[in-house]
């Protein structure tokens, strides 16, 4: 029946004309009837009209009968309230402008959310899935990845898991024409992509054979590079190819998009495998990823991981220079994380934040945008008090209000999806590099719906004020009423007054939020990074084929080599090491101190640390506090020398000096090895972390770490000069080191300064949302301000009229205007700064030197509110000195 209604409506015209046939019908029936009974024809057609009784209310009947009424009903008062928009344009227009910006804004922010936190990972059964990582609070270690050892044992004995893999991240060198490419590569076991529940889109995946010692070398393409090297030709599996100097065959390609995590720039993927007789417990660097069985929970997942590491240490020996009692007095155990958290990490604390600080813009925009809406309710007094005189209802009216506040919201919500999909590239743009799942962000059907959603919500909301204005109104109206005393204007005033205070507070829980993160960032620029910035250092990763360089001798002699090609680039300072300063790759290993152990701790704490070659610590800027750096010959002679850094010394000794002629190692059957240099400190791991104690090792030494002669593999070389960095030093960095070994790939070359703005790309970002959020907001609030005051001058204008006429100073005014605002921005300032003081522990994990109530930034944000303020009052107050006592009268 609702179907055959709504049909009936859609075709109105058509059914008005056929009632009017049918009344016309009746007509000429009914007149008929009456001639025939004797009546004159005018008469019997006035009888028949009179039957009929009034043509407009059968029309009226049967479009009831027959429609929707409601609808219709709905639809005059949507064309009305449109046409009562377009004799406001101004209104209409600063309200839509002002409502698509703050629903744009927060649906951006949704839009962010939403990918990144409440969709779930496009892996199947994604809830299944978990991190697997350890602990070890004897050794003082949290989110510790798992050994080989752990990976077999579990994967062969577990009864909570259904499947396990891991993978590590790694480096490839592809030959794909005459100059090899160095391209990110993965290491991983043939379960992990069933755990994760995804097939090769061509082709197959790793089979346990591949995995074997001496199998034949197989390799997986992402997409990407499917398509960028191979052009998206499917004929591309079972091509042969070389990769790190052995023939590889190609025997699939991944989907479009995927990834193992967030390792979105992986190229290449190879299997890993291990041989279980020469597995050891240990070498905990592995990442693993279990798919637990249907039912089994997080807690009883982890009672069953912690019943198989017992089992692990009866079953697998220490590595050389480690005891049994070493692993259990380290009381390792199991440390599950659903995988969707273990991505996600403290990514979601500063994207709530993102989206509840464009969501107070989106408040502060409706309580303005209300205003503006009761300003006009308050200038239509007249034609509402004539529409109630005429028998208009109360919900007639109000239903008036609400449609014109709908079709803000719909404007408004149209202009919100153009300001959210730029807004959600803005975001997404400058978002920090490695934000959890970044590359999925775009905007999708749930944005869209959760923007008109956010427009229709936010119109009925603007809908309440008016409404209820109306309501009051038709309980007195009184056409002579003009409003002209000032009781009457206080009493109007006091919901766009509170409006405003409210607008005021929450633009100063933003601004507070702004001043903590910019003393935050300014507290940062003042950290020493440990290196010199005077000069840009080029950084490029360097690995020599094992084809060209057989052996760590070789492979030693060879970095040598490219040291020295490297150092005869005219102007430069070119050193060597295993890793770069805040680059992420951080190598960690427990170091012994002879005859001394970490304070609360048996064990040997573990410390970062890099292999460097002589010259990194001048080419880096790295001062030497004592003793001397290694030398080439330190490394050749495999003396066993090492360097500190000061942190690690002051733990220790009492002073750098101190540290001199001790000896380390890192395992127990290592030789000692003498300090013989302590170098500066250095924030590895960002500027906003402790420098942690440090050891640097030779690229070349004996007996070290279990194995009889060692050496990195892979390096980084860095390279200071003033050009660093343009493409004319890289170029001559690859010539440079091509005339070592045409062979060698070289990964893009980078600089330091990348990874020092990377390590304050959080606080920047985080920052700069806060203050475009913070603007928009003290804009609207101040514009709020000024309205209300502007409006309360132009009410009040008679009654100013006559204070000037009776012999009020202009000056005196002015001041009371000024107050006025004052006071109302001097409320909401002290609200805001209470409701600031809650607001800024959220930011606590965020800020660095400072502290969430530091109260000379709530001083600041205090004193700037009252100045903005005190600026907005300033005009208004000048109208009201200025009022003509003769122009005022003669207008009432």
């Amino acid at each position: 029946m609702s179907w055959r209604r709504l049909w009936n409506v859609a075709r109105r015209q058509r059914r008005d004309r056929e009632a009017q046939v049918e009344m016309a019908d009746f007509l000429a029936r009914e007149a008929e009837a009456r001639q025939a009974a004797g009546a004159a024809k005018q008469e019997a057609a006035r009888q028949a009209a009179i039957a009929l009784g009034s043509a407009e209310r059968w029309r009226e009947e049967a479009r009831e009968a027959r429609g929707m009424p409601w609808l219709e009903i709905a639809g005059r008062e949507m064309a009305m309230a449109l046409r009562g928009l377009r004799r406001s344009p101004g209104l209409a227009i600063a309200a839509v402008l002002m409502l698509g910006l703050g629903i744009g804004a927060t649906s951006a922010a949704f839009g962010l959310v939403e990918r990144v936190l409440l969709q779930p990972l496009p892996y199947a059964q994604a809830q299944n899935l978990v991190k697997v990582q350890l602990t070890a609070p004897g050794a003082k270690l949290d989110n510790l990845l798992i050994g080989p050892a752990d990976y077999l044992f579990f994967r062969d004995h577990s009864r909570a898991f259904q499947s396990l893999g891991i993978y590590q991240t790694d480096a490839a060198s592809v030959r794909l024409s005459a100059t090899p490419q160095k391209v990110a590569s993965m290491d991983l076991t043939p379960d992990l992509l069933p755990t994760l529940g995804v097939e090769p889109r061509l082709g197959r995946t790793f089979s346990p054979a591949d995995a074997t010692p001496h199998a034949p070398l197989v390799v997986l393409l992402s997409d990407a590079f499917w398509r960028k090297q191979f052009g998206g030709d499917s004929s591309v599996v079972g091509r042969q190819t070389e990769v790190d100097g052995k023939p590889a065959t190609i025997i699939g390609v991944m989907p479009a998009g995927f990834s193992v995590l967030d390792h979105t720039e992986t190229l290449l993927y190879e299997p890993l495998g291990f041989d279980p007789a020469k597995v050891g417990l240990g070498n905990f660097s592995w990442n693993a990823i279990g798919r637990l069985r249907p039912g089994v929970t997080l807690a009883a997942a982890n009672a069953d991981a912690n019943r198989m590491l017992a089992l692990v240490m009866q079953t697998y020996p220490p590595p050389d220079g480690y005891s049994l009692a070493t692993f259990a007095q380290a009381r390792i155990a199991s440390s599950l994380r659903p995988l969707k958290d273990a991505i996600i990490g403290s990514t979601a604390r500063l994207l709530w934040m993102v989206l509840g600080s464009l969501g107070l813009v989106l408040v502060i925009v409706c309580a303005n945008t209300a205003g503006l809406l009761l300003v006009r309710v308050e200038g239509r007094r007249h034609e509402l008090a004539i529409r109630t005189a005429l028998g208009a209802s109360r919900s007639r009216m109000a239903a008036l209000l609400v449609a014109e506040s709908v079709w803000l919201g719909i404007f408004g919500g149209l202009l919100g999806l153009g300001v959210a999909d730029a807004g959600l590239h803005a975001l997404v743009a400058a978002a920090p590099q490695g934000l959890a799942r970044l590359p999925e962000v775009h905007m999708d059907g749930w944005a869209v719906v959760f923007t008109l959603g956010l427009a229709l919500g936010a119109s009925l909301l603007l809908a309440i004020g008016p409404a209820l204005r109306v309501e009051r109104l038709a309980e007195r109206p009184n056409l002579r009423e003009a409003g002209r005393g000032l009781s009457a204007s206080r009493a109007r005033l006091r919901t766009r007054n509170a409006l405003v205070v409210v607008q005021v507070a929450l633009a100063c829980v933003l601004l507070t939020a702004v001043g903590l993160m910019l003393r935050s960032a300014m507290a940062l620029a003042q950290v020493n990074p440990g290196y010199d910035r005077s000069q840009p250092i080029a950084v490029v990763r360097i690995s020599i084929p094992d084809a060209d360089a057989p052996g760590a001798r070789a492979e030693f002699a060879m970095q040598r080599r490219i040291f020295d090609a490297l150092s005869a680039l005219p102007g430069v300072s070119a050193g060597l090491a295993s890793t770069a300063p805040m680059d992420g790759n951080r190598m960690m290993d427990p170091v012994y101190v002879q005859n001394r152990t970490p304070a609360g701790s048996s064990l040997p704490a573990v410390r970062v640390f890099h292999y460097i070659s002589p010259g990194y610590l001048q080419a880096m800027g790295i001062p030497l506090l004592a003793g001397r750096d290694m030398t080439w010959q330190d490394a050749a002679d495999l003396r066993p020398v090492a360097m500190v850094s000061a942190a690690f010394a002051r733990e220790y000794w009492k002073t750098p000096a101190e540290a001199l002629g001790h000896q380390i190692r890192v395992t127990g059957n290592d030789d000692w090895r003498e300090i013989v240099g302590v170098a500066g400190d250095v924030h590895e791991q960002g500027l906003d972390q402790p420098a942690p104690a440090e050891v640097y090792w030779p690229l070349l030494a004996a007996h070290f770490e279990g194995s009889a002669l060692n050496e990195p593999g892979g390096v980084i070389a860095v390279v200071r000069a003033t050009n660093a960095g343009t493409a004319a030093f890289s170029a001559a960095l690859r010539q440079a080191v091509w005339s070592v070994d045409r062979n060698i790939p070289l990964a893009a070359t980078t600089t330091m300064a990348h990874y020092y703005d990377a390590s304050l790309a959080q606080t920047r970002f985080t920052m700069s949302v806060l203050g475009l959020a913070a603007g928009m907001g003290l804009l609207v609030g101040i514009i709020g301000l000024y309205g209300v005051l502007a409006y309360a001058v132009a009410q009040r204008r008679r009654e100013l009229g006559v204070r000037i006429a009776l012999g009020a100073a202009p000056a005196g005014l002015m001041q009371a205007v000024v107050r006025q605002g004052l006071g109302l921005a001097a409320l909401g300032t002290l609200l805001g700064l209470l409701a600031a003081g809650f607001a800024a522990r959220l930011l606590a994990s965020l800020l660095y030197g400072v502290l969430p109530g530091d109260p000379a930034t709530f001083a600041a944000v205090a004193l700037a509110m009252l100045a903005i303020a005190a600026l907005a009052s300033a005009l208004p107050a000048r109208t009201a000195s200025r009022v003509s006592p003769l122009e005022a009268l003669r207008a009432e």
